[in-house]
């Protein structure tokens, strides 16, 4: 597993390396709105297996509905790893197509600062 490298987020990848399970201790997930600010936060700590460290996963995503059927957001991941720490801040602006499609949505998303590692 290389821990030198995180996209924004995608959870499904916990716990899987090179198509193997590795299995997971725990974690928490907490998410809802209040109003029109919407947060979602994240963590779960993997075993270590063979080659691979055990691993913390974390996500904060805070983000804010406007207009209609938009909304903007910021969101942060974090990788923690023996020796290793990978972190992607990034923001989010979702919005309708400008044809106003309420069953299509595009988003639009850019890393603030694509790595940090120490």
């Amino acid at each position: 597993m290389d821990v030198g490298e995180t996209s924004l987020f995608y959870s499904r990848r916990i716990g899987i390396d090179q198509h193997t399970a590795v299995p997971i201790i725990g974690g928490t997930r907490f998410f809802g709105k209040l109003n029109k600010t919407n947060l979602g936060v994240m963590s779960l700590q993997t075993y270590a297996s063979d080659s691979v460290p055990t691993t913390n996963y974390s996500v904060i995503n805070v983000s804010q509905d406007i207009f209609k059927q938009s909304s903007i957001g910021i969101i942060t991941t974090q990788k923690y790893s023996r020796e290793r720490y990978n972190g992607v801040y990034g923001a989010n602006f979702s919005t309708p197509p400008l044809n106003c499609l309420e069953t299509k949505t595009c988003v639009w998303e850019a890393p603030l600062l694509p790595q940090i590692q120490g």
